[in-house]
C-alpha cells in the first residue's frame, strides 16, 4: 500500500478531520470519439462542437472549418480532408520529432509523428489524464492520473488522484495515489531522475495543500471560506517505492503585509 504523506509543515497547526461525506467528482463529458484512423476535421459533430466554442475574433481571424477544410493546410488549424491526423495544430513546416499527446479525460496515451500527424505508439490506460504526461528514456510512461468514481475533499481545476507509470506495452510499472483530505496532486510534475522499471531516482509532483481557515488566520490570513479552507501549494518529491522524501510547502513561506521578495503575501489571491 502507498505510505503515508508527510505530516503537514511546521508552522501549521493539526488539519482538522475531514467531512463525513465528500462529493462525487463530475463524470467526463460525453462528446462524439473519433474512430480509428479518422480525421478530427471530417468528424462533423466535433468540427460543430469545436466552432460553437471559439469566439467571433477567432472565427474571422482563422476563418470556419468548412473553409480550411477544402484541400489546403492552412497553418493552426484543421488540415485537408483525408491526411492522416489526430487533429493537431499543425504548421505548414512542422520540426521533426514527436508528440506525446493525452487529451483531456481521454484514458489514452499517443505518440505522434510531428512531421506527419501519425500515431506511431499508443498506451490504453484505467483513467483519464490528470493533465501530464512524460516519455521516459527506456520507453515508459508517466503520467498524472484522475480517477472520477473517487472521491475528493480539495476540489481543484486540473486535479489528479495519482501517477503512475506504464511500460510500452501497458503494463502498470509504478503508482503512487495522492488524494486525502490535505492533499491533492494537480496539473504539473517533473520528471527528474524517475525509473520505474529501474526502480530508481525520484520525481517531484505539484499538490494542493488545505488549510484550515484556523491555520490560515494563524498566518495572517483575513480571508477565509470556512467550508473550503485555503489552498496553498506544495511539491512532494515521491521515490520509485512511493515515498515522499522531502516536501516543500508554500505555508512556510508567507507573510503578512512585509516586504521580502523571497515570501508570498498570504493575502494575495482568493479562497
Amino acid at each position: 500500500p502507498p505510505s503515508a504523506l508527510p505530516a503537514p509543515p511546521p508552522s501549521a497547526s493539526p488539519s482538522p478531520p475531514p467531512p463525513s461525506a465528500s462529493p462525487s467528482p463530475p463524470a467526463p463529458p460525453a462528446g462524439p470519439p473519433l474512430s480509428p484512423g479518422e480525421d478530427f476535421c471530417t468528424n462533423a459533430s466535433l468540427v460543430e462542437a469545436a466552432e460553437a466554442a471559439m469566439t467571433e475574433e477567432a472565427q474571422a481571424a482563422a476563418g470556419t472549418f468548412e473553409e480550411i477544410n477544402d484541400g489546403t493546410s492552412v497553418p493552426g488549424t484543421c488540415l485537408a480532408s483525408g491526411s492522416s491526423t489526430v487533429g493537431l495544430l499543425k504548421s505548414e513546416e512542422p520540426d521533426p520529432g514527436y508528440l506525446l499527446i493525452t487529451p483531456h479525460t481521454s484514458t489514452d496515451v499517443w505518440l505522434v509523428d510531428a512531421s506527419s500527424g501519425d500515431i506511431v505508439h499508443s498506451w490504453s490506460t484505467p483513467y483519464g489524464t490528470g493533465h501530464a504526461v512524460y516519455l521516459a528514456p527506456g520507453g515508459d510512461i508517466v503520467r498524472l492520473e484522475n480517477n472520477y468514481s473517487a472521491a475528493y475533499d480539495i476540489g481543484i481545476a486540473g486535479g489528479a488522484s495519482h501517477i503512475s507509470a506504464y511500460d510500452a506495452a501497458g503494463e502498470l510499472l509504478f503508482t503512487k495515489g495522492v488524494n486525502q483530505a490535505t492533499h491533492r496532486l494537480h496539473h504539473q510534475f517533473e520528471l527528474s531522475t524517475f525509473d520505474a522499471r529501474a526502480k530508481t531516482g525520484t520525481l517531484f509532483a505539484l499538490a494542493a495543500y488545505k488549510l484550515s481557515c484556523e491555520e490560515a488566520r494563524g498566518l495572517g490570513r483575513t480571508s477565509c471560506n470556512e467550508g473550503d479552507g485555503l489552498y496553498v501549494e506544495a511539491v512532494l518529491e515521491i521515490d520509485t517505492e512511493g515515498d515522499v522524501v522531502w516536501e516543500w510547502y508554500m505555508s512556510n513561506h508567507v507573510c503578512d503585509g512585509c516586504d521580502n521578495l523571497t515570501k508570498v503575501p498570504i493575502n494575495s489571491g482568493s479562497g
